[in-house]
């Protein structure tokens, strides 16, 4: 197995073991995908970094604060663009 290839699967299962541990303990609605645009967006905004250690420690560094922001800010932006009728249903009609 080529070494990119053990780091990339190295790295997906941190993520999904740190994803876990959110859900268990706080969020249990977070997606993966959700989970992932945040750790992009927080922490590697700019590249991720080179090294594996690294890497793994900004996955399992990464706060559910950090992500309920983030996820806050992306909900205001999307708003933006709907208008009043598109929220019927959370206000129960």
């Amino acid at each position: 197995m080529p070494k990119e290839d053990v780091f990339s699967t190295q790295i997906k299962l941190t993520m999904m073991l740190r994803l876990g541990m959110i859900q268990s303990e706080e969020l249990p609605n977070l997606s993966a995908d959700q989970f992932e645009n945040a750790l992009w967006k927080i922490k590697w905004a700019e590249g991720h970094p080179k090294h594996i250690h690294q890497i793994i420690d900004d996955i399992m560094s990464l706060k559910t604060e950090e992500i309920v922001s983030y996820l806050s800010q992306q909900a205001v932006i999307e708003s933006r663009h709907q208008t009043l009728s598109d929220f019927t249903t959370l206000f129960g009609g």
